[in-house]
C-alpha cells in the first residue's frame, strides 16, 4: 500500500476495488489499533495491581516483601488476555467490529 495509482487509468470497477480494498485495509489496523490498547491497558492494570500488592506487602511496609500471585479473572484466558479473534485478519467477521470490552 504505497504510494497511489494513477486513477485516470484505472476504469470505474478498478477504481471501486481499490477503495473496497484500501477501506478493508484501514478497518483491519484500526481493529489491530483497537486490540494493541487494550493489551496496553491490561499491561499497565497488572503493573499497578503489582506496585500496590508490593506496597502492602513489601519490606517498607513492614511486611513480609513475598507477594502472592494474583489470582486469576475469570474472564481472561490462560494467558492474561482473552482476544475475540487470532491474529490471521481472516478469521474475524467483515465488517465493523464491536468495541472491545472485558468479556469479548
Amino acid at each position: 500500500m504505497g504510494s497511489s495509482p494513477d486513477f485516470d487509468s484505472l476504469n470505474d470497477q478498478e477504481l471501486a476495488e481499490l477503495v473496497e480494498e484500501l477501506a478493508k485495509h484501514e478497518m483491519d489496523i484500526s481493529y489491530r489499533r483497537r486490540v494493541l490498547h487494550g493489551e496496553i491497558d491490561v499491561a499497565r492494570a497488572e503493573l499497578v495491581y503489582r506496585r500496590h500488592k508490593w506496597h502492602e506487602g513489601g519490606d517498607e511496609a513492614g511486611g513480609t516483601g513475598v507477594r502472592e500471585p494474583r489470582p486469576p479473572n475469570p474472564q481472561l484466558g490462560a494467558g492474561g488476555v482473552s482476544l475475540p479473534v487470532t491474529e490471521a485478519s481472516g478469521d474475524r467477521p467483515a465488517g465493523p467490529q464491536p468495541p472491545l470490552t472485558p468479556d469479548n
